[in-house]
């Protein structure tokens, strides 16, 4: 292996990276990305993500470079991602880019990312849904579903909190004048029992179809076919 490729395995290694088990079509790499950012950009080297995240590729994965990394079965193709930001602020961050592709590409992120530390799921411009009208939608999934109170927030606030005895997922819905947003947090964070991102997704695209919204899971990328992140878009609300 030359210094060359020594240098890109440790590259690789740190990722975060995105292996694939075939060689992709740039143009359906671009694609995905844009489900994202549907503003971003791409030429045969690298792709600009939005947010200051780029990703350099397609890389060959070589089997000299497979050991070096460390990887456990044999994949074609890698994406390093990495970020030019420096203040923070950022909607969404490289780990990001490369775990929501990994799912929708049927690839590897790599080293993988831990837990959402933020919500597991997001609905984002929602029609109006009443509380009694969310705990009937929701009742087949998060029995026992009930508004509570929050210390700190008033009831006139334009916060509802909704908890279930059954899960740890909490619902937090953000109301404006003419849509509302969902969050969709982990009450027993950092603790992530199994299927729990997975039920807070469905549940997620339950109030999402309910509502006409958009939900999108951890990484921010869409849940529902045929839709786009509107999380660099303008608030229609605006």
């Amino acid at each position: 292996m030359g210094v060359r490729d020594f240098f890109l395995a440790g590259r690789l290694r740190r990722g975060p990276t995105l292996f694939l088990p075939y060689v992709p079509d740039p143009g359906a790499v671009l694609e995905t990305v844009r489900l994202l950012n549907p503003r971003a950009v791409g030429g045969t080297t690298q792709i600009s993500a939005g947010e200051k995240v780029y990703l350099k590729g397609p890389i060959e994965a070589t089997p000299d470079l497979e050991v070096r990394v460390g990887l456990s079965r044999p994949w074609r193709t890698a994406y390093v991602a990495f970020s030019t930001a420096t203040g923070g602020g950022q909607k969404y961050t490289p780990e990001h880019v490369v775990e929501g592709l990994a799912r929708r590409l049927h690839g590897h992120a790599h080293p993988g990312m831990p837990h959402p530390t933020g919500p597991a799921a997001r609905v984002y411009h929602c029609a109006h849904i009443p509380d009694r009208r969310v705990i009937e939608l929701l009742s087949g999934v998060l029995p026992g579903l009930e508004v509570i109170e929050k210390e700190g927030y008033d009831k006139d606030d334009e916060e509802t909190f909704f908890a279930s005895p059954t899960s740890p997922i909490e619902i937090d819905v953000w109301r404006e004048p003419d849509c509302e947003d969902y969050s969709l947090h982990n009450r027993d964070y950092p603790d992530y029992p199994p299927g729990l991102l997975d039920l807070a997704e469905r549940v997620a695209v339950l109030l999402a179809e309910e509502g006409d919204g958009i939900a999108c899971e951890h990484t921010f990328f869409p849940l529902q076919p045929g839709k786009v992140s509107p999380v660099l878009l303008p608030d229609p609300a605006e």
